[in-house]
């Protein structure tokens, strides 16, 4: 392969200490690159190898205030497996909180179906109850018998034996769920290779939880929810917007920046 243009500026590598480092020295280098009137957000990309790998770096650009967008990948804390593990997390300090519960009973499998959770759904609201309170007494609930049954006696009791954990640190509670609740097995058990992918990811959250909570060992699963939240805002550029683009180098064929 060659190529006619002119020579360009050679490769800079740049050594870190951790991921955090590395993802505020390139989140600075981006900021200080626009503030210099050197180049604009949406002249910057970030490849990474997979996309597991950009949740240091969407926390830092929050951090900063640097826009970004993930670019045919979804934001880290958006994506299912993680969607799915702060759902749990979610019941667990609001057991009213239904479309946790909806989001998370089958998750995995327990043999449960739509009907079911129809009658379940109905049980509930005739007695102004969560419909995971429901499930607790689904011995009372003619309608849902067998698997089903049984799969929301056992999804009940899991949740009330996680309840009991949440005042661990944030990383130990979010590695007992995706442990009791069969969520890690699942995805090792799994022949589709994107579920390794998706392994890495609730590893990576785990991750996240942790560096939480090391910077302040008060902090709770609570107060994990609600950092994600705010990080979320960010979500959702489009591609016309003045904004970073971060995306896996796959994703990147085809498109230049300069």
């Amino acid at each position: 392969l060659f190529t006619e243009n002119p020579q360009g500026v050679p490769v800079r590598v740049l050594t870190f200490e951790n991921e955090r480092e590395e993802a505020d020295g390139i989140a600075q280098r981006i900021k200080q690159a626009v503030e210099a009137k050197q180049y604009a957000y949406r002249d910057v990309a970030v490849f990474m190898r997979v996309n597991a790998l950009s949740r240091t770096l969407e926390q830092a650009f929050v951090r900063l205030q640097v826009p970004y967008q993930i670019v045919r990948g979804l934001a880290f804390f958006e994506r299912k497996e993680n969607r799915d593990i702060l759902a749990y997390l979610r019941l667990l300090l609001n057991p009213r909180d239904d479309l946790s519960f909806v989001r998370v009973v089958n998750e995995p499998a327990r043999g449960i179906g739509k009907v079911s959770l129809e009658h379940l759904r109905r049980y509930a609201a005739e007695r102004e109850m969560g419909m995971l309170a429901a499930a607790a007494e689904v011995q009372h609930i003619s309608t849902i018998r067998g698997k089903a049954a049984a799969g929301l006696r056992d999804f009940a009791q899991l949740i009330a034996d996680l309840r009991r954990l949440a005042d661990a640190t944030p990383d130990e509670v979010i590695r007992q769920v995706i442990e009791r609740s069969g969520y890690r097995r699942m995805l090792q058990d799994s022949g589709d290779s994107e579920d390794q992918e998706r392994l890495a990811n609730i590893e990576e959250l785990i991750t996240a939880a942790r560096q939480f909570s090391a910077e302040d060992s008060s902090r709770t699963v609570a107060d994990f929810l609600e950092n994600i939240t705010l990080a979320s805002d960010v979500d959702g550029w489009d591609e016309q917007q003045d904004c970073v683009s971060v995306m896996t180098l796959h994703a990147a064929k085809g498109l230049e920046f300069p």
